[in-house]
């Protein structure tokens, strides 16, 4: 949601550009669409290229820890520990002692 917000905002300061600057390629308004259109998914595109980093590590955290949560509480305790604590039912499949 936040790309496309993203390109909301871009495509808007497109019009805005178009609506004050009068350039004279689009003194009749035909191109004001366009614009817009190709501020929209260059907003868009922009915005994922920083996002997708972001999700591919949280989806990379949570196949980790379906996978084999043993590893994240040996390399990373202080990270097991929060998690653990917002939800304990991950911690279930784990022998006791080895936490």
């Amino acid at each position: 949601m936040g790309s496309v917000l993203i390109a909301y905002i871009t495509a808007f300061l497109a019009y805005l550009y178009l609506k004050y600057t009068a350039p004279v390629y689009n003194a009749s308004g035909g191109f004001t669409v366009p614009v817009m259109a190709f501020a929209f998914l260059i907003g868009l595109q922009m915005a994922n290229i920083a996002v997708v980093p972001i999700k591919s590590g949280v989806a990379t955290l949570f196949v980790a820890m379906a996978e084999d949560p043993q590893a994240l509480a040996e390399h990373f305790p202080d990270l097991y520990t929060t998690i653990v604590g917002t939800y304990p039912q991950l911690a279930q499949g784990l022998p006791r002692g080895e936490v």
